[in-house]
């Protein structure tokens, strides 16, 4: 299982938006193929997730620019290999960027070092 792929089944599981694989079109002409776009977590247009470092490295003002933020994780282990409540951490941890009344239910349920937290602009 790619990370990709883990991030479709959590998202099916959590009722998130994830679109994965996720191809963004650059500025420059470009397309960057990607394991994933988060939506609704993170920055104002999502999370973009990449198991390849070298993919995002140089581009990283542009893609703030263009409202994303990204992750670069490694494929899937039998350490995390789809586990929700895992994801719900990482997730907590972007914070929430998306319209105020979608806020997943679960997102507010277990305390944790980010609980509630929204993504502002105004930050």
């Amino acid at each position: 299982m790619t990370i990709g792929q883990c991030w479709k089944q959590v998202g099916e599981d959590l009722g998130l938006k994830v679109e994965a694989p996720f191809k963004l079109a650059l500025e420059n002409g470009i397309t960057l193929e990607l394991d994933a776009l988060v939506r609704n977590f993170g920055a104002p247009s999502g999370m973009l997730i990449t198991a390849d470092f070298k993919k995002v490295e140089k581009i990283d003002e542009l893609l703030t620019k263009m409202g994303y933020g990204f992750s670069t994780m490694p494929h899937p282990s039998e350490y995390y290999d789809h586990d929700s409540e895992g994801f719900k951490h990482i997730l907590k941890d972007w914070g929430w960027s998306g319209d105020p009344d979608l806020i997943p239910t679960w997102f507010n349920e277990s305390p944790g070092p980010f609980a509630g937290y929204a993504y502002s602009d105004e930050y």
